[in-house]
């Protein structure tokens, strides 16, 4: 089940450094649909950091949370 949630930061920094701090927790993190791990997370801010990102909470069947998925908007 996926709940929809806009995520906003005024800093790039401060919008890796939750997703980093996410995947040392073990959760998710997805970004268009890839999975990422810490390096690819910095290559894909980079490339498309002027854009806005909205997030989607992924929970598991029982409601535990598994992990956060952005798509970017163009």
């Amino acid at each position: 089940m996926q709940k929809p949630n806009v995520i906003c930061h005024e800093e790039q920094t401060a919008f890796l450094d939750a997703l980093e701090s996410c995947l040392s927790s073990g959760l998710a993190v997805l970004m268009d649909g890839v999975p990422q791990t810490k390096e690819s997370l910095k290559k894909i801010l980079k490339e498309k950091g002027n854009r806005s990102w909205t997030g989607t909470i992924l929970l598991g069947d029982r409601g535990d949370l598994k992990g956060l998925s952005f798509t970017a908007e163009s």
